[in-house]
């Protein structure tokens, strides 16, 4: 399935693409290898596992404290297990042109305040990652 009208699907949120800096979304496909080893004549033998878990990372653009709290208030709200801040997330692949879903986790979020206008705080870009298991 082929590109579809979105990057990003946090269980039933759709991160909006207006939200997402086009230039930073990235999803890497990560290949496990599970006792791989050379032969004596020095070629790789490897063992690659079927299961292959991605990475996924993107800047929301800058944004008032107010729009960014309505997106991540839309993620936290779709976790499986909050304590491990993990859900299903459904994004779409540039390797292979489809959408991929998997079990990810959202490792911690370092915040930068670009200003505050007007009694309300503007942050800069957020870099937002998931991680699959």
């Amino acid at each position: 399935m082929a590109y579809s009208n979105f990057l990003v699907k946090v269980g039933n949120y759709i991160v909006p693409n207006g939200k997402i800096k086009a230039d930073t979304y990235k999803s890497v496909r990560t290949v496990i290898d599970l006792d791989s080893y050379r032969s004596a004549d020095g070629v790789l033998i490897r063992n690659a596992l079927p299961h292959v878990p991605y990475k996924l990372e993107m800047n929301l653009i800058p944004m008032y404290n107010e729009d960014l709290q309505t997106i991540l208030s839309q993620i936290r709200s779709n976790y499986i297990s909050a304590i491990e801040k993990k859900a299903n997330v459904t994004f779409y692949d540039m390797e292979t042109d489809q959408y991929i879903t998997q079990e990810m986790y959202m490792p911690d979020i370092n915040f930068q305040i670009y200003g505050i206008f007007d009694g309300r705080i503007l942050y800069d870009e957020t870099t937002i990652k998931f991680i699959g298991y």
